[in-house]
Order: structure tokens, then sequence, then C-alpha cells
């Protein structure tokens, strides 16, 4: 996700009451941004990337450790 998209969405949800924000957009990068979307907000941000290894993570019954990639993966153990 680049920090123009990251700082329109910031911008944007700080004008709502919105408690997640979701990004469908599979091209954008966003893994590197995900934790501080999420602490700067105080918000659950969840990607169309990170719930695709996430549904596949619970459908294998598996519960690693996964740091980095957002409060979605804090749900897995």
């Amino acid at each position: 996700m680049s920090a123009q998209i990251s700082a329109m969405s910031k911008s944007r949800l700080r004008s709502t009451q919105a408690s997640r924000l979701r990004s469908s957009a599979n091209g954008q990068r966003a893994v590197g941004i995900i934790e501080a979307i999420e602490q700067d907000l105080g918000i659950t941000l969840v990607t169309a990337n990170q719930l695709i290894l996430w549904h596949s993570l619970k459908l294998a019954n598996r519960s690693p450790v996964i740091q980095g990639y957002g409060r979605l993966f804090a749900t897995l153990g």
C-alpha cells in the first residue's frame, strides 16, 4: 500500500466511527503497514491477501505465530 493510499485511508477513517478497514485490492502491498495503521488508528485492518492466508490456515487447522501481520492473526491461537 503506498504512502498516499495509507494517508487517504487514515484521513477517511478519522472522520468516521469505523472500527475496521478492509482493503480488497490484492495488488496493494500492505503487509509492511498493517500494524502501523492498526496502532495509529486503533482499528483492525484486514486485507484480501491477509484474509486468504488466515482462512487457509484455519481450514488446515494450523495456528502459527505470525508477527507483524496485524490483529487478525492474533485470533489464530
